[in-house]
């Protein structure tokens, strides 16, 4: 199973020489694969709305994936017009990345691919902490 990098851990292991960038778009879209981590984020950990993700293979094709991911923290919360104005999407999308436990179904997408094996080829100290949190 795979777990967040902290990008802390990044630093210390290439002492702040470099790290990998990662678009935001392309970040925003990898979020999109946990309906719990969602809800949780959305603070509706055991909501009934329907909210479907999109599916796995097409996140990288996404055109607005942030906008994506707002409409479906909106949804989760199942606030109504008048209260979702009070819900921090910032912060919720933030909190989404902190919830997923598993990121390995992204590994179906050559991006996200990408990234890992630069991970591992680059920094094998972060793969190693990472693969020990499974």
């Amino acid at each position: 199973m795979l777990h967040e990098i902290d990008i802390v851990d990044l630093l210390q292991v290439r002492n702040a020489e470099a790290i990998p960038i990662i678009p935001v778009r392309m970040s925003e879209a990898w979020l999109l694969i946990d309906i719990d981590a969602i809800r949780k984020a959305a603070r509706n950990p055991n909501g009934k709305a329907t909210v479907e993700l999109p599916d796995a293979s097409v996140l990288e094709n996404l055109p607005d994936p942030k906008r994506t991911l707002i409409q479906l923290l909106e949804k989760a919360t199942n606030n109504n017009k008048r209260r979702r104005k009070s819900f921090k999407v910032r912060r919720a999308i933030h909190d989404v990345a902190e919830l997923i436990d598993d990121y390995s179904p992204l590994l179906r997408l050559s991006a996200f691919r990408s990234f890992y094996q630069y991970i591992q080829e680059v920094e094998p100290t972060i793969t190693e902490k990472f693969n020990s949190r499974t």
